[in-house]
């Protein structure tokens, strides 16, 4: 077989599975077809394959086409496992015996909760995202017993509600899709399983046939990869980049804007842990240190932060605070606040994690819509424009007390009640003009 023939087949197959696919589910956006289909051809050339993308099909409600994705794709993918639980020495048995496709529903279930089940089924999931990772066990009876290693690396789609639970180190190996209910224009066939099973047999041998010519190929190929994406991001979507370019025509940029469409981070992207410090950073910033009360009634007071929900509607505690910080090396410390010593937190202590974990804060501004660029708003010290800041960034008695705007550095004072750092321009103490 040629190039151009094997491209035109390749091309083919990720057209009639993309087309099969949209046939009975509604996919959240374009791009996610894309990726349905050039996952499925992966599934079938796993053995080209260094690294292989978690899919993460998750939604806010039930009834919104999870499960009906992972039945569609177990008619497709090479090998496929469908299971709605499993337990870690089923996963690493399973896979290594047969090295599936594994397509897991239920993770809101399985992940509800952190306990002596979850975090080793949890642990075999982080590792199977790379060729030769392995699960060490000892096997065997009595004196027959024996430390064997049980490959954990194969294709695998996780479904479930979004309950905020789903580990983050999974979530850092995956292409997640938010799938949504179907609206009553949102027209699709129902699945007779049967009937499908027999349309997609001649299908899937022709899936199998191109994977056996193909595998030599796709192993040796150094697709180029998008900017913006993460080293493990691009480690998962070199598989599919390879299956793309192979197809030619429209899809090697079709796959490169999935990529960067639904893998590369948002501004706002990132674990607790960062999510954490930046709120630090910016209730901080540019005194020396924060009280342990002002920075968790700033942070649990933070709509946009997942921290005022925890704890059962009670926000972010002082332990909790202490156990996120911990592994980036930060302690709280006694500190003075006029003539007390509470505990807090210093600013020297947390450079370093800000300095590796965060963008710089000239970068984070320049990222921002900078005050006073608005014909109403053009001088930013302006008694209206004041104004302005204080109705729309926060208004006068909210929790979170520093602006944004760097015009107002020299208004950001330390309440001697809260121990808050706040901007007095935008939130002015009782009987002080603005």
């Amino acid at each position: 077989m040629t190039d151009i023939d094997r491209s035109a087949v390749t091309r083919g197959l990720l057209d009639r599975v993309a087309g099969f696919v949209d046939r009975f589910v509604v996919l959240p956006c374009e791009s996610a077809s894309a990726v349905i289909a050039l996952f499925v051809l992966h599934t079938w050339a796993i053995e080209a394959a260094h690294a292989t993308p978690y899919i993460a099909i998750v939604s806010a409600e039930k009834q919104s086409g999870k499960t009906r994705v992972l039945e569609v794709l177990a008619l497709l993918v090479r090998e496929p496992w469908q299971t709605a639980s499993t337990t870690e020495a089923a996963l690493f048995r399973k896979i290594e015996q047969d090295q599936p496709c594994l397509l897991l529903d239920e993770i809101d279930a399985i992940f509800g909760s952190n306990n002596e089940r979850t975090e080793p089924l949890r642990a075999v999931l982080n590792a199977g995202n790379r060729r030769g990772a392995s699960a060490t066990r000892v096997v065997g009876q009595g004196t027959n017993m024996e430390v064997r290693d049980f490959s954990v690396f194969c294709p695998k789609v996780l479904a479930g509600i979004d309950t905020g639970r789903l580990p983050e180190t999974i979530r850092d190996r995956a292409v997640i899709f938010h799938m949504k209910r179907r609206h009553d224009g949102e027209k699709v066939e129902r699945l007779r399983h049967r009937f499908a099973v027999e349309e997609v047999e001649p299908l899937r041998a022709e899936l199998k046939s191109w994977a056996s010519a193909s595998v030599d190929e796709l192993r040796n190929s150094e697709p180029s990869l998008p900017d913006g994406l993460s080293d493990r991001a691009a480690d998962a979507w070199e598989p599919l980049l390879a299956i793309a370019d192979d197809a030619q025509g429209g899809w090697p940029a079709r796959a490169r804007g999935a990529a960067v469409e639904l893998s590369a981070p948002a501004d706002d992207d990132g674990g607790r842990g960062p999510q954490l410090l930046a709120a630090i950073r910016q209730a901080m910033g540019k005194d020396s240190s924060i009280t342990t009360a002002g920075l968790l009634a700033t942070i649990n007071a933070d709509d946009e932060l997942p921290f005022g929900g925890w704890n059962e509607g009670k926000g972010l505690d002082a332990r909790g605070l202490a156990k996120l910080l911990k592994p980036y090396g930060v302690k709280p410390r006694t500190i003075r606040v006029g003539d007390e010593t509470p505990k807090g937190y210093r600013a020297e202590d947390l450079q370093d994690a800000w300095a590796r974990y965060l963008p710089s804060p000239e970068a984070q501004q320049a990222k921002q819509p900078q005050h006073g660029t608005s014909p109403t708003t053009a001088n930013p010290a302006s008694p209206v424009d004041v104004a302005l800041v204080a109705d729309v960034a926060a208004p006068a008695g909210a929790a979170r007390d520093v602006c944004a705007y760097p015009a107002h550095a020299a208004d950001w004072q330390r309440h001697p009640s809260t121990g808050r750092l706040t901007c007095w321009r935008c939130h002015p103490p009782a009987g002080r003009a603005t």
